[in-house]
């Protein structure tokens, strides 16, 4: 989407591989196949006209902008997660339980212990409550 994002804004498809530091040949190659793949124009090719988005192309810029917009802090929890568990994942000290439980009074009293289990099993303890 930033390719397209950027010819938009560059008018062109040689300034946009420019602003992206790439080469014209692989950015209009890349619009070519995603062209292809999608089944629709995304540029109006027009030769010796500035580059333009097809309606095509405009409409799949709004609806990836209002997917970004809706999803965005689902996108950050994942985020923080995945960099959670790639830190732990590779922490030779960390140890993680993962407890799966209904509504039980041993599962409140197990989440009050988190600090002082993770005091006894090392320096990291993960627990997650699914």
């Amino acid at each position: 989407m930033a390719l397209l994002q950027s010819v938009d804004e560059q008018g062109s498809i040689s300034a946009a591989a420019r602003a992206l530091g790439l080469s014209y040949r692989h950015v209009w190659g890349e619009l070519k196949r995603w062209e292809t793949s999608l089944g629709h124009s995304l540029i109006v090719w027009e030769k010796g006209q500035s580059a333009r988005l097809s309606e095509f192309g405009t409409k799949l810029m709004w609806a990836e902008r209002q997917t970004q917009a809706r999803l965005a802090a689902q996108i950050q929890a994942l985020r923080a997660d995945l960099e959670r568990t790639f830190a732990i994942a590779f922490d030779p000290q960390a140890h993680v339980l993962t407890c799966y439980a209904s509504h039980d009074a041993a599962l409140a009293l197990q989440v009050g212990q988190r600090s002082v289990m993770a005091g006894v099993a090392g320096q990291h303890m993960g627990l997650r409550v699914k």
